[in-house]
C-alpha cells in the first residue's frame, strides 16, 4: 500500500466508521455486540484491501454501505450456520423437547425483528419466492408453477448474491 493510499484509508475510516458501524449493527440488531465489532473490523480490512477500487469508484459512501450490509448478513448467516451445526446436548431428546427449542429461537428472532429486517431487503418477487420455499415449503418447480416462472429463475432468486 501506497503513502498515498495508506493516507486515504486513514481519512475514510476515520470520516466513515460511524456509518459503518450504524449500518451493521441496523443489518444485525444490537442484539449482536460480538459481531458487530467483527463485522465492522471486517469492513475496515476490505477498505484496506480494496482501496484503489474505492478511490476510484464514483460513489466511494455507497461503496462502504454496501459492502458493510454484504459482510452483516454473511456473518449473520455464517453464525446461524454455526449455530445449527453444532451438536445439542446428547440428553436432549428429539420431538417435542426439540420443538419447544426451535420455537424459543424462532420467538426471539420475531421478538427482535430480525425475519422483517431481512424481508425489507428483498425485492417483492424475491419476497414471494422466499414465501413459497421457507414459509409453504415449496419445492421450486412447486413455487415456479405458482408464480408463472421458471424453475431457473426461482433457483436464481433463491441464490441471488449479497447486496
Amino acid at each position: 500500500m501506497t503513502q498515498e493510499e495508506r493516507a486515504a484509508v486513514e481519512k475514510i475510516v476515520e470520516e466513515q466508521q460511524h456509518l459503518i458501524r450504524h449500518t451493521v449493527q441496523k443489518v444485525l440488531g444490537t442484539e449482536r455486540p460480538d459481531l458487530i465489532d467483527d463485522c465492522v473490523q471486517e469492513v475496515f480490512l476490505m477498505i484496506c484491501e480494496r482501496i484503489d477500487v474505492l478511490l476510484r469508484h464514483e460513489n466511494p459512501t455507497g461503496w462502504i454501505v454496501t459492502t458493510s450490509k454484504n459482510i452483516a448478513h454473511n456473518a449473520f448467516r455464517s453464525k446461524q450456520r454455526r449455530d445449527r451445526d453444532e451438536p445439542l446436548d446428547e440428553t436432549m431428546p428429539d420431538g417435542p423437547a426439540q420443538d419447544l427449542i426451535e420455537d424459543v429461537v424462532y420467538g426471539d428472532w420475531v421478538k427482535n425483528g430480525v425475519r422483517e429486517q431481512l424481508l425489507s431487503e428483498l425485492s417483492a418477487r424475491e419476497q414471494e419466492v422466499y414465501t413459497l420455499l421457507y414459509i409453504k415449503k415449496y419445492t421450486p418447480k412447486e413455487a415456479a408453477e405458482e408464480l408463472h416462472i421458471s424453475v431457473s429463475t426461482v433457483r436464481n432468486i433463491h441464490k441471488k448474491p449479497e447486496r
